[in-house]
Order: structure tokens, then C-alpha cells, then sequence
């Protein structure tokens, strides 16, 4: 049968479901009514079927291929297997087994298929076989061995693959991809699958070059020698050409317009082309399958003809071009010589067009029109039946646009139209049209109703054949109501009359049920034809909403039912109008029989009822028929769901393929359009009860090679109505499917209720038996489990069928978003909902990232949205709607494309790798989108990026996948190449000039910036340095499975995501076995979550949560680590995000190892143990750290002692001593780190390097290091991360590069943490900048002046002697400042010597003198006015005690500023080391202000102190309580330092003031000191007293020792 794609998914799914394709109960069930319905073949012949030879039969092929030999290849679709017509003729089946789906390798039989449509040769005879379910490409030797390329694997997204060609050398493959409009190639060397031409996100029509082009579902390819290839491009009815540059041309027809125009170039009209294929004079021909037509292009020219067949006229008529008929050519294969071979689907044949156009049947026998006798008849695709009282059939034969008439004795005649030829006349006979009849009824008077489908009409026939319209109007769809041609439908399909006689018209694509009266005046019932109108609402009226009704029936109370075939439900209309449904659930495909709702359809095409008020449904896409009770108990009376096939029969031995319409003749005779086969079915109804089983089989142990050895025997009793019995026994293998048995000397009685096995051997230990018992009726009974067969030799060796779990860690799996599918479907859960937890949905998950508050961000790619998962569990959409697209902007206004990676960048924005818009976008945390471009403002452009990650710096690394290439993003948005050559897929490690990548895929950065990167071309883990050098990891090129190990040993099968933690460990999610591992930096590889499958081609997906190996996963995607060191993944296929927390096993908790049962049935058990670096395993007894040491399962307390200790199981029988190990397991035990190494102190030269090293032991010996630093003076300490002078924090060394002097007495210390109880903190190390100096560049002192007393003396003292010295009295120069400044001020400079003080100098008036002014500007010292009044000296001092005093001309008072400033501050030899003065304190401006300078590169030390009572003993009135502020000057403002108001008083401080030369201070005292270090720069010493108090006071500032 020719499968159409709609269908093919749901039929696969549940063909793998189906036991044996019977429905099965439990043999403990009641004993139930059973129906079933006996059919034999009445008119017409199946022409589908899977025989060989020269009576060989098809089913619905649609594939073709020729290899250099002439052999002919067919992908017989209907049958899942790839056949063979040799040179010779002969056809024989070169693999697969027909009527059995699946996708296992193998050879010939063995292998299996789902659909396989579209084939290709390369030049070494090998068979390319597009399996389209599968979405894998087959590769078939010419000796039949099958494999299998994922190509789904390498791109997730493909869909509905529908044209393959391959390269002579065999080594690329192009393939169609329909569903997403583009072509893709595969290099198969390296599993690379690239977009050749077209672009995923758009449909369309534009020639261009590469993804510049658009197609529109393109289909069948041809490749030419030159490398060119032809597309058939069928929804834009074009042929289109692809150069191996990749440009795109249209070489026939014109996008978007359909016909039949013969013609050159855009001249000619095409009508959903197909297929391809080139002869050898450059000729292109085109399966043209919309018009059922074969065409020829001349590529030198471009003009199109018709080699064979008529547009729009199917048949299955050979002859001379348009002589010759096809119904949907779907593949095309030509010789040299223009001989080309059709592969003519929907007639199941092989049709041969010789270079002289005549088309002959090579294979296959195809449906027709001959009117004969019962099965010498042919129909096409019949799909509704009638009889009237006297048994005459009338067939809507609608394939052949005709009404047929079937006489009781079987004799069948054309009633009305013409075959092949389709229309709208009405006359008489073969003078009348119709278009696809789909519906017929008969009334009591003979006149015949037909819904001509095709046409949107109903139509009626008179006994005599003449033909009249009684509503609508042929080819004007609509849904008005009214009389006649004032009525319209669209494609009505079932009619049936009401107790009134008026016709109930199931309008299909109207949604529709409607009531024609004889009179043909048109009404409504339920259901309107709205946009709206298609649903499942019940109701009444136009407020009801179906799906595609196909069928009506009336009851006699005058219900209506409806078979809602695109609801899958039965709905019932009672005589009120009201609408419910009957039995079915809306959107709910299956088979299961049941009562009401519980019972599913696949698709209910057609309805009867019998004489007793049964109704009868014909489910056309299950293959069966089933009878539904007036209480909705459904019931299946024959075939078998999901098995086509066109076998007579009983119940389920009886095959169907797609019936359509029922309905029942005299004696309560079901006569049924078998639509696919092409024939009518009829047969009787009866009834029987299921079989109960009343005896199971028995089971033993059975010795081989003894002597007087008993033949295992199995006997099974049941009872059932009638008693006839049938008996099928079946063998399970400990791994594998249940599989018939026949009698072949091992197994006797296979189709009895006694089974024996003379032939019996060990290679059937382990088996299971069971047996499938019916009475010929629908339901099969097995019995109870089956019976275990234990075949065990008297010498049979001892083995463990398990080994002990692995210890190595605590792994416990949880979900924290989403929900899982019910029905473990793939997706099926898949939305874009917002919400809490559970209630929260993803559309397709995948990448996925951490931030440091503990949110999530996870891309949804078929929704196109980045979502953000907050530690509660809240799930909100950051950006994105689920449209697809590339526009920036907020929130949901942005779009994106099938995006697959996320990272969050160390600016705190998060990075989107848009994997189909080929860009890579930035998403502030408030959700603003915008794409990363260059400084023209031109986007970054990738060739579909699949990885991006963020390092410390800023740095993005993103995986350009379809360039083959690593690409780094600078921050400031410089784009450089880091790994991998461009448009050059490989494997090679090495340096950045000669690496290659395979399939570049997720990224991870750790804290050192060593990239890590998931090459799915390879089946790799990789590193990349930061120069560029990659090595592999993990993993061996080209291998899949998954084994552990270390490096080269282990294997990833398509890994899909990738995290490192903080320890450098690395974590990766592998996709096909549904597994996630961990990688140690040495390479080493762990299963840590997802069960490991028992045996090869087991795979354990689910979505259970619990611990690491006992949960399960389906597709786990993206991974990331968050800051406590647990694992977020997306988990793709199940729809959710889960956490892994993962530990060892702490100290005090108990571990258990059990092992299985082993075989050989041994009864004793010893544990052994081996401690590390030990070579010697020692028996272990219960006690201390132990028990169980003597039984299957051993629990083990953990302890710091057992760190490292591998543990085993030892196993003997006692009667033979056969004996066996089983595997160990490595026990770790959790132990907090312990600092080994502590950083020391560092001293450098400014511009130098620093480097502060730790070390540590623990367990695991993983690490995160978290560097910190503390300011010289501060308190705190912050974490530091990488960048400006900082490298390497989150690793054992920091660097700190380069030293500046602001860093000088930095100190830093570690955290070092492997998430083991409490992190541990290194000591601190101090960070010395050598080579610094700072110094006092200035002092001075403001203050009211006068004389005598008054006199303002600022003490200053140098250390290593006097040097040259500027000293300044200023007083006018402070005018601007100051309203009572001192007017005249006279400078006097003294010297200590010895005890006395002599004169150094004096000046009263400056003078202007030129090199005073250029001594005020090098020292920094402000500007006088020249003739100024100011005093200034300039001296070479050479003394060490000084004072400058600043007294008022003639006994003038007023604010004054004395001012000392070295002017050879290169000499670092002598310095000013003190200041001090003393003076009247005031309120406002007459407070007492002491300035200083520093200067140099390095921090300074310095005292300052405010004395009053500390001057006692020398001043009377002194300041009795001074407050003391310490000012800078920065930035154009000053900022408070620091104050004091009493000083502290301690031993510490007095013993500074001593080491600094200062005088001592009362312990107690009022007097104000502080003690800081200073930056260089420019200070202010500011003395007020408490409560605005005034007196003597005294500003003292000293370098501090």
C-alpha cells in the first residue's frame, strides 16, 4: 500500500507496540463477548503485495535506482523493504522483511525498515536508501548488509527528508529536506551535515547562492558528472538547479503557478514534481506526480515536453506517451540509452518508458477499470458501497470518477461516467462526469445519491443511469444553504438517509453535517465552515465544530452519528440538534476496544448499522473494522490494527488496507470498501466468547548431558465459544522479542497446546516461553508472564550477571521545571508556559547557563525564546514569543531562530548563540535583545553557531559549527579565529595552524580559560588553549557507545552538552544513550546519572528522578554548573530542566553493594577488599566498618581510613566448586580540603610580576580557589575575579601583573573548596612594591599672625640634613581666601644649633625676583602677585631643626600662611621628615590649619596629633580640648580623611610617638592624634576645639617609623 506521510508516523509508532499485531488480554480476564466478521474478496483484486518471482506484487513503491550492472533497486514502501529486479528479471527481496517496520542493521531479512521512499547508487554498487521515519539514511551493500547514518542525530531539526543523491565515490550524500525547505549535504567521512542551498527559516522562491535561495518543500535530486544538481522543487512547481558553488537557478516553470504547459524555461507549468532523474544526452525527466504525467527537459535548451501519460488523467494504461497512463509517478531511475524505470505508487507498480516512449508494466499488477465477474473486475480506490433490496451493489469507484453496478451473481458494469476521465456532465451512462465520487446510497426505488466529492455536489442516478445534479454547483466550493444550485459544499463525503427520507450529507472540509431533502433544498444541521468551525466542541448548531466528518449514519429513533475521522471520535446529533460525542477521545489516536471514551480510532471513515442496531465503523488509517454497541462498547470484528494486508478471513486473520465505506445488504451481509486494496469485501458477523486459560505451562530446571535427560514440556489448557482452538507458542531470549516458533527438531508442537524441546541446549538458558491462545475471534490470550527456561549443563560454570555499583559518588537526580510526557513521548509536552515548577513548560530545551545569583537561563529552540529559571523554580521568558525571527528589541518583542546555546558573560549580560539566524545576541538581565556587530555596525555573521561560552574577561568563545571553526569575541568586539580550519571538517589536535574540528558543538570555559569543546563530528571531548592548540580529551574519532575510561578508551555517542565546574571538572550529557558523564582533568571518563542499557541496542530513556544511576533521561541536552556545584541540565526530549547533585560518600554514611543473582546458581558469598596501593585482596568479615561480608549485599560505613578502597564479591557452589569475581568498585569518601601549601609573602619591583601559590589535599582532590583580597588599612576582604592586574583567581596561583604601587601592602589569601563539609582559607600573603619612596614635598601652616606673641612659627625638621629650601610668609596672596588676611608679613628663618637658635635668614617683601617665580612653579608652590608684600626665601639649608616665623610689619595682625616646600625633591638622600606649629585657635576662619604635601610612588605612613593639653606646662591658655580632622585634596574637591577627638591612649601609640621623636602625651589627655597611611597627594591638618572653644593649640605632623 502506498503510505501517505500524514499517516506513516502514528502507523510506525504503534506497529512496534502491537504484539504480533494482535490485540492481547490477560489470561486471567472473564470470558467477554467476541464479534468478528468473516470477509472473503467479492469484486476486484488487491493489487498490493510482497511476492516474488515473476508474479512479483508491490506495495506502493516509491523509489528507484539503477546501479552500473542494470540491476534495478525499488523502495517498496507499503511492504518496509528494498527490493531487487536483477538484470535477469528476476525480483527477489534484497533486505528487509515484509510487513515489518523497525530500524535494525543487519543483513538481507534481518534488517528492518520503517518507510523507505527514496534510493540512490554510488559507483561501487552500494544502495542509499532514504528511510523517512527513521530520518536516517541506509546504506545497503550489493550482498545486502545494512547500516544505518543518523542524519537526525546531526541535525535534530530535519524534517520529512524526501530526495537523496550520492557522490560516484560514495563518500556525499544530498538530501531533499522538505519540511524545513532546504538541501542539505553530508560529508560522510566525518558525519558532517551541512546546508547546501536554502535557508530553514523561510519558505520561498528566490534563485541566489547558498542560503541567499529559497525552496519550497523540495523533493526529488539528480547529480550530473559535473557536480550540478537538480532539484524538483514541488510546491513551487519548479525545476531548480544547485552548482557545486551552490548558487541556485530555476531552470522550468514558475514559482507559485501549477499546470500542464508544455514550453522552454518559465514557459511550462508543472504540478507538484517529484522525482528526477538524468540520461546520458542531457536529458532531464521529471516524475510530474500532480499531473500524473512523466515530462522531459532538454537541458541545453530548456524546452519541457510530456514523454508519457495525460495531466490530470490517472490510469494505469500502458501505450505509446499519451496513450499510457500512471497514478502519482513518485521516482524515477534512467539508463544511458533515455530507458527509464517509474516507480507508479498508487498502482503498486514498476513501469518501464522505452527511448520511443511506450510504457510497459515490468512489475506488479496495477488496479484498473475492466468491467467482469467478482475478482476479474477491476476498481481504483473505491470508497463507498451501497445495496439495494434485491442485492445488487452500486460502488463509488473513485479513483476511476465512476459509479459501478454489481449484479447478485457478481457480474460488474460501468452504471455511470468514464473511466480516468473526470468532470461534471451529468447525461446518461458513460456521458456523465464525475470528480472523485466519494459517497453512494440507494433508496427503495432504485435511485442512486451520490456525494461527488470533487465536484462539492450531490448527485443523483435514476435505475436507467441518467445522471442529474440535485444540489451545488460542480466546482464552486462553499457552505450555503438553499435549493439546488443555490446550495454549496466542499468535498462531501458520507450520505445517509433520515426517517424522513431526506439525505444527512457529511460535508468534510465545511465541517459540516448537513440535510438535503428530496426536493434538493439544502439545510444545516451542526457544525459550521468558519476558519473556527474545525474543533471538537459539542454542542448545537453553527456553535458545533468537527474534523473532517467522512461518514453518516441514522438510527432507527432517527440519531445521527458521525464518524469525526479528524477528532478520531464518534459523535452522536440527537432530534433535538444537540451534539456529543458517542465513543473516542478528541486528538487521541489508537486502537484499544472499550466502552465510550475509553476506546480509541485512528481515523473512522465509515459507519453501518445492522439490522439490531449495532453500529459498524470502518477505521481506515488502523486497517480494521469495529462494531459499536447502542451502550458505546467498542469492539474490533476484523483485522488487525496497524497491519495492512488484503488476506480473507475471520476476525484478525482477515487484512484490510484503508477501508472506507460500509454498509449492509440482505441477510445482515457487511459489505465493505476496501479502499487501498482496491476491492469490495463482504462477509457475516458472529459471536464467540474469549479464550480463558485454565492451565499454565509448567517450567524446571533442566540438566544437559545427563543421562535419561527429560525433554522440557509445556502444557497449556484453555476453554473459550466456539471451542475451536489455536495455538501459537513463542520464544523470548533474555534479551530480545518474542518471535513464533516452528517445529524444527529443537521445538515440536509449536501450533498445538503441548510444546516440547527435543533439540534442547544451553543456548536457550534464559529463555522465555509462552503461548498465545485463540479461538479465531479478535482478542488473543497469552499466558501468564511466561515461563522462565533455566537450561543449565551439569559442569556450568559460575558467573555474576552484575557487578557493584560505583561508589566514586552520591548522585541524585531531581526535577525542578516542567513535566514529563505521560506516554514517554518525545516532546509531548513541549510548550512555552510560564509558571512554578511542574506547571512551567519548554518547548524543545537546550542550552542552558548559570548566573551567580543561582538563576537559570535556558534557550527553548523550536520556540525561539530565552527562558530564565529562578532558584525557586519560577519560569519566565526573558525574550522571545515562540515566532521565529531576527529582531532586536525588549522582551517578547525580540525574536530569535532556533537558538541552542546560552552563556552568561562576566559583564552580568547574557549571550544567545542564534543558531539559524547564524548571529549571536546580547540579553541584559531586564530582557533587551540586541545582535553583537562590528564597528560598522554590521551583525557578527556565523554559519550556525551550536556553542557559546564566557570566560573571566569578557571574552565570548563561539562554535561557528557549519564553518568548522572555534571563534573568539574580544570585548571590545574583535572577532579572531582560536581553533579550527575554515570550511575544513577533520579530527587533527595540534597547534591553532593545523587543528581541525569535526562538528564544533557546546562549549565550556574553565578558570584557567581553557576552552572545552563537544565535537560531535568526532564523538570527542576536546580542549582548546588560549593559543589556539587543541587536543582531544576524551573519546576515540569517529566511535560511538558508552564505555568509561580514561581518554582514548572511553566513547560519547552525539554528546550534546558540556559544563565545567569550578574544579575543572568537566560534564557532559550524551544524547543517544540518554546518560550524563563526568571527566576528570586527566581524562578520565564516569557514568554519574541515566541507566546504563543491559545489552547492545537497549537504550534507557524515562524521566524518573532518584539516585545517579537509577534515574533515566530522554535526550538530556544542555548542562551547567551552578555556585554551589550542582548540575543543571535540560533534559530535551522529556521537556524539562533536572538537578544533579553529586557528592562522595560522607564520612559516617553506609553504602551498600548488592549483587544480582548469579548464574550457575552458586549459595556462597565472601567479600574481599583492597586497600590502596596494595596488590593483595583480603577477605573480609563482619564488624568495625562492615557488615554483610558473607551475603550478596555488603554495607560499608564510610570512613577517612576507607578513602580509596576497592571492594569485590567472590562466589562459589558448593558441590563442584565452580566459582567467580565479580567487577570492584572504588569506594571515595568525602574529605574537606587541608591547606598544604600556603602563600607567602611577595615582594617586586613596580612593573614586575607577583605570583601567590596554594596547595591542598582532600577528597575529592578537585579543587575551586577563590582568591580574596584585603586593602592595606581595611578590614574586609573581596573576592577578586580575572582581569585588569589579575589572572588565574579561580586557580591554585594568582598573578598579579603588572605590580603598581597602588597595590602596594595588598594582601591576598585562597578559599580552596571541594564541596566536601567546610571550605578552607589560606593564610595571608602581603604584597611589598620594592623600590618605593614617598616624601614630604611641602609643609604649611595657616593661622592668625601678628607680633610678639602672636607671631605664627612653623617648626620643620629634615632628616639626613638640610637641602635646598623654599620657605613663604604669605599673607596678601591670600586675599582671595580671606577678608582678614595679614597685610604685611615679615619671614624670619632660625636653625637649631646645638641648644641655641641663630638667624638662617629674613625677608620682608619678595620682590618679583625671576628665579623666586620659577621656584613657586617647579615646587608647585601657588603664584604671588610681583610687588606683593608676600615674604619668600629661597636657601640651601644645611642644618636639620628649623623654624619659620611670620610676624605682621609694624605690628599688624591678621590670617597668615607660613610655607615650606622642598625644591630638590630628586634628592632622595634628605627629606622632610616633621612639621609642627603652634598657635591661637579660633572659631570659623581662625581655627588652626596645618598643610602638607606628599610626594613619590608610594603609600606614607604619617602621625598627625592636635595638642592643647599636652602644653600645659609651657602655655596658660592652651586649647583644653582640641578636635582634630584630617583633609584631601582631590579631584577639585577635599574629602575627609579621618578625625579624632581624644586620643586612645595605648602602650602601641605612646611607643610610636617615641620611635617618631615626638614628645609624649598624658594617657587620658583631651589631646587628638591619628595615625594613617597616606597616598601621595595634598593634605589639610584642620585643630578646632570642642564646643567652639579657643586657645593655644599645636599641629604636629611626622613621618611615620
Amino acid at each position: 500500500m502506498f503510505i501517505p506521510a500524514f499517516f506513516a508516523h502514528r502507523r510506525f509508532v504503534r506497529s512496534m507496540l502491537a504484539l504480533a499485531g494482535w490485540a492481547c488480554t490477560s489470561s486471567l480476564s472473564p470470558a467477554a463477548e467476541e464479534v468478528r466478521v468473516e470477509l472473503t474478496t467479492w469484486i476486484g483484486r488487491a493489487h498490493q503485495g510482497s511476492e516474488e518471482g515473476a508474479a512479483a506484487r508491490l506495495s506502493g513503491p516509491s523509489g528507484v535506482a539503477l546501479d552500473a550492472s542494470g540491476n534495478l533497486f525499488i523502495a517498496d514502501t507499503g511492504n518496509a523493504t528494498v527490493r531487487l529486479r536483477a538484470s535477469s528479471g528476476t525480483v527477489t527481496t534484497l533486505a528487509g522483511l515484509a510487513g515489518t517496520m523497525g530500524t535494525l542493521d543487519g543483513t538481507g531479512a534481518d534488517a528492518r525498515f520503517s518507510t523507505p521512499q527514496h534510493l540512490a547508487t554510488d559507483g561501487a554498487g552500494n544502495l542509499y536508501v532514504l528511510d523517512v521515519l527513521a530520518r536516517a539514511v541506509r546504506k545497503v551493500t550489493p550482498a545486502g548488509v545494512v547500516t544505518t547514518l543518523r542524519v537526525a542525530e546531526l541535525c535534530p531539526t530535519l524534517n520529512a527528508p524526501s530526495g537523496i543523491a550520492v557522490s560516484s565515490d560514495g563518500q556525499t550524500l544530498y538530501l531533499s529536506d522538505r519540511g524545513n525547505h532546504v538541501v542539505r549535504r553530508l560529508a560522510v567521512a566525518s558525519s558532517t551535515l551541512t546546508v547546501l542551498a536554502g535557508d530553514e527559516r523561510f519558505a520561498g522562491s528566490a534563485d541566489g547562492t547558498g542560503t541567499a535561495a529559497r525552496f519550497y518543500d523540495p523533493s526529488g535530486l539528480a547529480l550530473d558528472g559535473a557536480g550540478n544538481l537538480y532539484v524538483a522543487d514541488a510546491r513551487n512547481h519548479t525545476i531548480r538547479r544547485i552548482t557545486p558553488a551552490g548558487v541556485v537557478t530555476t531552470l522550468a516553470g514558475t514559482a507559485g503557478e501549477s499546470g500542464t504547459t508544455d514550453g522552454t524555461g518559465a514557459a511550462a507549468r508543472f504540478y507538484m514534481p517529484k522525482a528526477l532523474a538524468l540520461d546520458g544526452a542531457g536529458n532531464l525527466y521529471i516524475a510530474d506526480a500532480g499531473n500524473h504525467t512523466v515530462r522531459r527537459l532538454v537541458l541545453a535548451t530548456g524546452a519541457v515536453s510530456t514523454w508519457a501519460g495525460v495531466a490530470a488523467r490517472a490510469g494505469s494504461a500502458d501505450g505509446i506517451g499519451a496513450v499510457a497512463r500512471f497514478d502519482f509517478p513518485a521516482a524515477l531511475a534512467a539508463q544511458a540509452d533515455g530507458t527509464l524505470y517509474v516507480a507508479d505508487a498508487r498502482n503498486s507498480t514498476i513501469r518501464q518508458i522505452a527511448p520511443d516512449r511506450s510504457v510497459t508494466t515490468l512489475i506488479g499488477t496495477a488496479p484498473g477499470d475492466l468491467d467482469a465477474t467478482t475478482t476479474g473486475a477491476r476498481l481504483r480506490r473505491p470508497q463507498s458501497v451501497a445495496v439495494d433490496a434485491s442485492g445488487n451493489a452500486y460502488i463509488a469507484d473513485t479513483g476511476n470518477h465512476t459509479i459501478r453496478r454489481v449484479t447478485p451473481a457478481g457480474v460488474v458494469t460501468t452504471l455511470a461516467g468514464s473511466a480516468g476521465a473526470s468532470g461534471s456532465a451529468d447525461g446518461t451512462g458513460s456521458d456523465a462526469r464525475f470528480n472523485r465520487p466519494a459517497g453512494i446510497l440507494v433508496d427503495g426505488a432504485g435511485t442512486l445519491y451520490v456525494a461527488d466529492a470533487g465536484n462539492h455536489t450531490i448527485r443523483r442516478i435514476t435505475a436507467a443511469g441518467v445522471v442529474t445534479t440535485l444540489a451545488g454547483v460542480a466546482g464552486q466550493a462553499g457552505a450555503l444553504d438553499g435549493a439546488g444550485t443555490a446550495a454549496r459544499f466542499r468535498e462531501p463525503h458520507g450520505l445517509a438517509f433520515d426517517r424522513a427520507g431526506n439525505l444527512i450529507v457529511a460535508d468534510t472540509l465545511n465541517n459540516m453535517i448537513r440535510r438535503v431533502t428530496p426536493a434538493g433544498v439544502v439545510t444545516t444541521v451542526a457544525g459550521n465552515a468558519t476558519f473556527y468551525g474545525v474543533g471538537s466542541t459539542d454542542g448545537t448548531g453553527t456553535a458545533v465544530q468537527f474534523e473532517h466528518p467522512l461518514a453518516v449514519a441514522v438510527d432507527a429513533s432517527g440519531v445521527i452519528f458521525v464518524a469525526d475521522s479528524g477528532n478520531a471520535t464518534l459523535r452522536r446529533i440527537d432530534a433535538a440538534g444537540t451534539v456529543s460525542t458517542f465513543a473516542g477521545q478528541v486528538g487521541s489516536h489508537g486502537t484499544t476496544d472499550g466502552t465510550g471514551t475509553v476506546a480509541r480510532f485512528e481515523r473512522p471513515s465509515g459507519l453501518a448499522f445492522d439490522s439490531v442496531g449495532n453500529l459498524y465503523v470502518a477505521d481506515s488509517d488502523a486497517s480494521t473494522l469495529r462494531r459499536v454497541s447502542a451502550t458505546g462498547e467498542v469492539l474490533t470484528v476484523a483485522g488487525t490494527a496497524q497491519q495492512s494486508g488484503s488476506a480473507d478471513g475471520a476476525g484478525p486473520t482477515a487484512l484490510l488496507s484503508s477501508p472506507h465505506g460500509l454498509t449492509f445488504g440482505p441477510g445482515d451481509q457487511l459489505y465493505v470498501a476496501d479502499t487501498a486494496n482496491h476491492t469490495i469485501r463482504r462477509g457475516p458477523a458472529a459471536t464467540g466468547t474469549t479464550p480463558i486459560i485454565t492451565q499454565q505451562p509448567g517450567g524446571f530446571i533442566y540438566w544437559v548431558g545427563r543421562a535419561n535427560q527429560k525433554i522440557p514440556s509445556f502444557t497449556v489448557v484453555a476453554t473459550a465459544t466456539p471451542a475451536t482452538l489455536h495455538y501459537r507458542w513463542q520464544r523470548r531470549p533474555k534479551w530480545g522479542e518474542w518471535t513464533d516458533l516452528t517445529d524444527d527438531g529443537v521445538f515440536a508442537g509449536t501450533r498445538t497446546d503441548t510444546l516440547t524441546m527435543p533439540g534442547v541446549t544451553t543456548a536457550y538458558h534464559d529463555n522465555t516461553i509462552r503461548c498465545l491462545v485463540d479461538n479465531g475471534f479478535n482478542t488473543v490470550t497469552a499466558t501468564a508472564d511466561g515461563v522462565y527456561l533455566w537450561v543449565i549443563p551439569s559442569t556450568s560454570d559460575v558467573h555474576f550477571v552484575n557487578s557493584p555499583e560505583q561508589a566514586e559518588f552520591v548522585c541524585n537526580v531531581t526535577t525542578v521545571a516542567g513535566t514529563a510526557p505521560a506516554d514517554s513521548s518525545w516532546g509531548g509536552t513541549w510548550a512555552s508556559t510560564d509558571g512554578v515548577g511542574a506547571a512551567a513548560r519548554f518547548a524543545s530545551p537546550h542550552g542552558i547557563a548559570c548566573d551567580a545569583t543561582g538563576s537559570a537561563y535556558i534557550v527553548d529552540a523550536s520556540a525561539g525564546t530565552l527562558r530564565r529559571l529562578d532558584a525557586d523554580g519560577t519560569v519566565t521568558t526573558l525574550a522571545g514569543d515562540g515566532t521565529w525571527g531576527s529582531t532586536d528589541g525588549l522582551g517578547k518583542a525580540a525574536r530569535f531562530a532556533g537558538p541552542q546555546a546560552v552563556a552568561v558573560g562576566s559583564d552580568g549580560n547574557i549571550y544567545v548563540a542564534d543558531t539559524e539566524n547564524g548571529r549571536v545576541r546580547r540579553v541584559t538581565p531586564a530582557g533587551v535583545v540586541s545582535t553583537l556587530a562590528d564597528s560598522a555596525g554590521t551583525p557578527l555573521a556565523f554559519k550556525r553557531p551550536q556553542g557559546i561560552a564566557a570566560d573571566t574577561l569578557g571574552n565570548l568563545y563561539v562554535s561557528d559549527t557549519d564553518d568548522y571553526t572555534v571563534r573568539c569575541i574580544a570585548p571590545d568586539g574583535t572577532v579572531t579565529r582560536l581553533a579550527g580550519l575554515p570550511g575544513q571538517s577533520g579530527s587533527r589536535d595540534g597547534a591553532a595552524a593545523v587543528a581541525t574540528l569535526g562538528s564544533p558543538g557546546a562549549l565550556a570555559v574553565d578558570a584557567a580559560g581553557v576552552v572545552y569543546l563537544l565535537d560531535r563530528g568526532t564523538q570527542t571531548v576536546r580542549t582548546i588553549a588560549r593559543d589556539g592548540t587543541v587536543a582531544t580529551l576524551a573519546g576515540a574519532v569517529g566511535e560511538t557507545g558508552l564505555e568509561d575510561g580514561v581518554g582514548m578508551a572511553a566513547r560519547f555517542s552525539f554528546p550534546s552538552g558540556i559544563a565545567v565546574d569550578a574544579r575543572g571538572v568537566v560534564y557532559v550529557t550524551d544524547s543517544t544513550t540518554h546518560l550524563v558523564r563526568r571527566i576528570t582533568p586527566d581524562g578520565r571518563v564516569l557514568t554519574i546519572a541515566g541507566r546504563k542499557p543491559a545489552y547492545t541496542g537497549m537504550l534507557c530513556s524515562g524521566s524518573a528522578d532518584g539516585a545517579g544511576l537509577s534515574a533515566t533521561f530522554y535526550g538530556p541536552c544542555g548542562i551547567a554548573c551552578d555556585a554551589a556545584g550542582n548540575l543543571l541540565l535540560t533534559d530535551l526530549g522529556n521537556g524539562t530542566v533536572r538537578r544533579l547533585t553529586l557528592r562522595p560518600v560522607q564520612i559516617g554514611e553506609v553504602r551498600a553493594f548488592t549483587m544480582l543473582q548469579p548464574a550457575g546458581d552458586p549459595g556462597n558469598y565472601r567479600w574481599q577488599m583492597l586497600a590502596p596501593g596494595s596488590t593483595t585482596w583480603v577477605d573480609m568479615a563482619d564488624g568495625g566498618y562492615f557488615s554483610g561480608t558473607g551475603t550478596k549485599t555488603l554495607s560499608v560505613t564510610g570512613a577517612a581510613e576507607l578513602n580509596g578502597y576497592q571492594f569485590r564479591c567472590y562466589t562459589w557452589r558448593g558441590y563442584d566448586d565452580a566459582d567467580a569475581t565479580s567487577g570492584t568498585t572504588t569506594l571515595v569518601v568525602g574529605i574537606a580540603p587541608t591547606i598544604t601549601r600556603q602563600p607567602a609573602d611577595t615582594a617586586v619591583a613596580r612593573g614586575g610580576s607577583a605570583a601567590f601559590t596554594v596547595a591542598a589535599t582532600g577528597e575529592p582532590a578537585a579543587f575551586a580557589y577563590r582568591w580574596q583580597r584585603q586593602a592595606e588599612g581595611s578590614a574586609a576582604w573581596t573576592d577578586l575575579a580575572d582581569g585588569g592586574a589579575y589572572r588565574g583567581t579561580g586557580t591554585a596561583t594568582l598573578t598579579v601583573s603588572p605590580v603598581t604601587t597602588a597595590l602596594h601592602g595588598e594582601r591576598y589569601r585562597c578559599v580552596v573548596d571541594n564541596y566536601i563539609a567546610t571550605a578552607a582559607t589560606s593564610a595571608p600573603a602581603v604584597l611589598s612594591v620594592s623600590g618605593l619612596q614617598s616624601q614630604f614635598a611641602a609643609l604649611s601652616a595657616r593661622a592668625p599672625a601678628g607680633a610678639g606673641e602672636q607671631t605664627l612659627i612653623l617648626g620643620f625638621v629634615f632628616a639626613g640634613g638640610g637641602k635646598p629650601t623654599l620657605v613663604r610668609g604669605v599673607g596678601p596672596g591670600l586675599s582671595e581666601y580671606v577678608d582678614g588676611y595679614l597685610h604685611n608679613p615679615r619671614l624670619a628663618l632660625q636653625q637649631l644649633s646645638g641648644d641655641a637658635w641663630i638667624d638662617a635668614g629674613e625677608n620682608d617683601d619678595w620682590g618679583g625676583a625671576s628665579e623666586l617665580s620659577s621656584t613657586f612653579a617647579r615646587t608647585g608652590a601657588g603664584a604671588l602677585t610681583a610687588g606683593s608684600a608676600d615674604a619668600a626665601l629661597l636657601s640651601t639649608l644645611t642644618g636639620t631643626v628649623y623654624t619659620a616665623q611670620v610676624s605682621g610689619v609694624g605690628g599688624t595682625t591678621g590670617v597668615a600662611l607660613a610655607e615650606v616646600y622642598d625644591a630638590a625633591l630628586a634628592d632622595k638622600t634628605r627629606r622632610l621628615t616633621a612639621l609642627s606649629v603652634r598657635n591661637q585657635v579660633g572659631t570659623g576662619e581662625a581655627i588652626l590649619i596645618a598643610g602638607f604635601v606628599i610626594n613619590g610612588d608610594a603609600p606614607k605612613r604619617v602621625i598627625v596629633r592636635g595638642v592643647g593639653p599636652g602644653l600645659a606646662g609651657a602655655v596658660a591658655s592652651y586649647l583644653a580640648n582640641p578636635f582634630l580632622q584630617l583633609w584631601r585634596y582631590e579631584s577639585g574637591s577635599w574629602t575627609l580623611v579621618g578625625e579624632n577627638d581624644d586620643w586612645d591612649g595605648s602602650t602601641d601609640t605612646a611607643a610610636l610617638f617615641a620611635a617618631a621623636g615626638m614628645g609624649k602625651l598624658t594617657v587620658g589627655s583631651k589631646d587628638a592624634v591619628l595615625v594613617l597611611t597616606l597616598a601621595p597627594g595634598v593634605y589639610t591638618a584642620q585643630v578646632s576645639g570642642v564646643g567652639a572653644t579657643t586657645g593655644v593649640g599645636l599641629v604636629e605632623i611626622y613621618e611615620a617609623p
